[in-house]
């Protein structure tokens, strides 16, 4: 990975595309929210998105771009990174180029269980390139023992194998892309605010009385701290977990209601932005692997 632009937009990452991808997608039936998902080769560029759990990308093929926190790194086939928990990041086709990826969801509960305060260590970064070897190591065997398991406790182990090399090494095998900076008070309540009422209607002006700044001061603060001001932060979790609940095949009406969106139209307008599909060829495109 090399940073190709400092101060890159997130919302410059993101373009149309008549290119259609297709996820193949492993789901756990023991631990919720573990996933991983494989894609077709495309040339998709995805808007600012986030993910509440811990996710590592693999570059399967070709080039790609990953955009966090107003950096632009490039990604070359054997590539990869780990993504800390909600952080916004964006990115995809590298100068219109085809790639494909491959990416693992991994609850923050299931790593505070089997690592405590290591993983708490090793994921105050933003993003964390790996070392190459290590990446396809991981990608080997934790990917080829997990599809296999078939039991919770094959699942635990399996990660725990996969993933202590990491977290317990004495020398970290995995180093920040982005650098570490410490995050406002204020913009830390904000986002803990966010965090726990994305469905409901926000009043950002009473949320910046709430931290004690000015909502213009908020809005810019966070918008430096995290990428996006506080409302599209919202609408990033919302679209989080509209796109969790597409697995579930409930009504796209009964998704975006539950999501927190005004209705279906809202919803889709949101979840295309990001992903460059309508949230009903969305799921179309994804299958079980």
């Amino acid at each position: 990975m090399q940073i190709i632009d400092s101060r890159y937009s997130l919302r410059e990452g993101h373009r149309p595309s008549d290119c259609t991808v297709a996820f193949r997608r492993w789901v756990s039936r023991f631990i919720p929210g573990l996933k991983f998902t494989q894609t077709t080769e495309h040339d998709v560029m995805y808007g600012a998105h986030l993910h509440d759990v811990m996710e590592i990308i693999w570059v399967l093929s070709g080039c790609t771009r990953l955009i966090c926190r107003d950096r632009s790194y490039r990604m070359n086939c054997g590539d990869a990174v780990i993504i800390a928990p909600n952080e916004i990041h964006a990115g995809g086709s590298y100068e219109s180029s085809s790639f494909s990826f491959a990416a693992l969801h991994i609850p923050r509960i299931v790593l505070e269980m089997l690592f405590g305060y290591h993983y708490a260590r090793q994921c105050m970064a933003p993003v964390q390139l790996l070392d190459r070897k290590i990446a396809e190591i991981l990608y080997r065997d934790l990917i080829g023992g997990l599809l296999d398991t078939l039991s919770l406790a094959d699942q635990l182990t399996c990660l725990d194998d996969g993933l202590g090399r990491l977290f317990r090494a004495r020398h970290s095998l995995a180093f920040p892309a982005v650098p570490l900076t410490s995050c406002h008070p204020a913009v830390s309540r904000a986002k803990s605010i966010i965090n726990d009422t994305f469905t409901e209607p926000i009043d950002f002006c009473g949320l910046a009385l709430e931290v004690h700044l000015h909502q213009r001061y908020l809005i810019s603060l966070f918008k430096a701290m995290t990428g996006i001001p506080p409302h599209q932060y919202q609408i990033a979790l919302r679209v989080d977990l509209a796109r969790k609940l597409l697995d579930d095949k409930l009504p796209l009406s009964n998704v975006a209601s539950s999501a927190g969106f005004a209705d279906q139209s809202h919803f889709n307008r949101h979840f295309k932005r990001i992903y460059n599909l309508t949230p009903g060829v969305f799921r179309e495109q994804t299958l079980p692997m």
